[in-house]
């Protein structure tokens, strides 16, 4: 996976719309019906597939995830949400890169890549000392190319453009380190694959009102988030509501 270059966020960050600014003093209305519609894109759209691709980039680094477990498979395993979260080794190494993206096995033993802008949700469905399974729900399951071709409503891309992959992930690192899904910097909640047992449920796109950052909707090009349907909305505050609409472009 390509790292963002200074050059790349600069041209996905111009078009990111006003309301983006008010991130933390706004809430969400993850039920739509009113507010701006969060996208990091104004009312043109994205003009390329580049375009896409490195806004895809930066949603991979931006996205929440809400885990929860049944009480018999929870163990001291708490519900729990990251924001901005990856996936790394426990206690990195001085200049080691997290992940953004799950890496595992099929069944057939190819190596199988999601990346998190592209995962809706997964479940834990087996594990033991070595290993953990997840039947991982991707959505939106669309290429660039195609959504800047078909350019759906939101209600197409929720009614489709998803499948189930069930993949195997190992539970440490190649040195024997913990993996974890941790948040940004030395004090972000860390939660270690062996602590999921079976029944655990992983959410990206769930148990985050006030997280509802623009930069997470990559493939919310107007005709989707000009849908009326398209649920994830930022409410400004009253002081913010008198300054120009968020999506001006």
């Amino acid at each position: 996976m390509r790292v963002p270059s200074s050059g790349d966020v600069a041209r996905v960050i111009v078009a990111l719309p006003l309301a983006c600014c008010a991130i933390g003093l706004a809430g969400a209305d993850v039920g739509g019906g009113r507010g701006y519609p969060a996208t990091p894109w104004r009312v043109s759209g994205p003009a390329s597939v580049q375009d896409l691709e490195e806004a895809r980039v930066i949603a991979d680094q931006h996205q929440a995830l809400s885990i929860s477990a049944e009480p018999a498979a929870a163990g001291d395993l708490d519900s729990r949400q990251i924001w901005k979260v990856s996936l790394r080794a426990e206690k990195p190494l001085q200049g080691e890169s997290a992940r953004y993206a799950l890496v595992g096995r099929s069944d057939s033993g190819t190596t199988v890549t999601l990346r998190f802008s592209q995962i809706e949700s997964f479940v834990v469905t087996s594990s033991n000392r070595k290993s953990i399974t997840l039947a991982v729900t991707v959505w939106p399951d669309i290429s660039p190319e195609e959504l800047l071709r078909t350019k759906p409503s939101y209600r197409q891309l929720a009614d489709g453009y998803r499948r189930t992959v069930v993949l195997t992930m190992d539970l440490k690192s190649p040195d024997g380190r913990p993996l974890a899904f941790a948040g940004p910097g030395e004090y972000g909640a860390v939660i270690p694959l062996e602590k999921l047992g079976p029944g655990t449920k992983g959410d990206f796109y769930a148990g985050h009102p006030h997280s509802v950052d623009p930069r997470r909707f990559w493939w919310a090009i107007p005709s989707i988030a000009n849908d009326k349907d398209y649920p994830y909305r930022m409410i400004p505050m009253a002081s913010f509501e008198r300054g120009p609409a968020a999506n001006q472009g």
